[in-house]
């Protein structure tokens, strides 16, 4: 199966727009996503640091490098260099768009389980957990699974501590709505 197809992006460059052809992939191999996987971890925790300032600038190299033909190599360890030319060029959001359905998340959610594993610490914050939950929700609803959303309905109605995030979120964990679960 071929996952490569052509695109152009657009780079502005001291307010003058240039657009330059390209090559990206709408896929990875398994081995190119655990390469991807460990690359990002590797470098979003490096020496001892979360560098989760920089995440964007770090993420954004690693799509450009596995996802596309275009050579970063120059700007080799120059955030500042790397963070202008994605925030100069479309070429994330062209990869993004194109990309197969659910690819970038389930990237996320691999890169951040493995920097817990790494590091010991949840670095996600309770918003990527309550989207995670939000998209089974509707899930649930779509395909007319009333039951699970009751038996979730009747866990956070239960709830003897006030409703916050995390006890929402722990509720989902603890039903059949949370895949990990069933």
């Amino acid at each position: 199966m071929n996952t490569e197809k052509l695109g152009v992006y657009t780079y502005k460059q001291n307010d003058e727009e240039k657009d330059y052809q390209f090559t990206f992939k709408t896929d990875l191999t398994a081995r190119e996503k655990i390469s991807f996987i460990d690359t990002a971890v590797n470098n979003l925790y490096s020496g001892g640091l979360y560098l989760g300032v920089i995440k964007n600038v770090i993420i954004g190299s690693i799509i450009i490098k596995f996802f596309t033909d275009v050579d970063l190599s120059h700007y080799e360890g120059e955030f500042n260099d790397i963070e202008k030319f994605i925030n100069d060029t479309n070429i994330i959001e062209i990869v993004k768009a194109n990309a197969k359905e659910g690819l970038f998340d389930e990237l996320e959610r691999q890169i951040s389980i493995n920097l817990k594993i790494v590091t010991g610490v949840n670095v996600d914050d309770i918003g990527f957990e309550l989207n995670g939950f939000l998209k089974n929700v509707l899930n649930i609803v779509n395909v007319n699974d009333y039951s699970t959303l009751v038996d979730f309905a009747k866990k956070v109605n239960s709830m003897k501590d006030s409703i916050t995030p995390d006890t929402i979120v722990n509720a989902y964990a603890n039903t059949m709505m949370n895949p990990v679960a069933k």
